[in-house]
């Protein structure tokens, strides 16, 4: 159960429209260096996603194509 203090701030920030991709305002300095490293570590995390599909794509490309030249081979075997 949210406390009064949560509720009062999600308002507060709905009112003002922000969302998950916006950042409150940081006090002091380690906490900017906080929030650069998070976002660093968010962009490395997006890029190695997107690097993870184009291998598993190219993998089953691979696969597709084993599977072709396996069964071009068995035929070529067989005549």
């Amino acid at each position: 159960m949210q406390s009064t203090g949560s509720r009062s701030t999600a308002s507060v920030l709905a009112e003002l429209q922000w969302d998950d991709g916006y950042a409150v305002p940081v006090a002091n300095a380690e906490n900017r260096a906080l929030e650069e490293d998070l976002q660093k570590m968010e962009k490395e995390k997006v890029n190695l996603q997107n690097q993870l599909t184009d291998f598993e794509e190219r993998m089953e490309a691979m696969t597709s194509h084993l599977k072709n030249v396996r069964q071009e081979f068995s035929f070529s075997q067989v005549n």
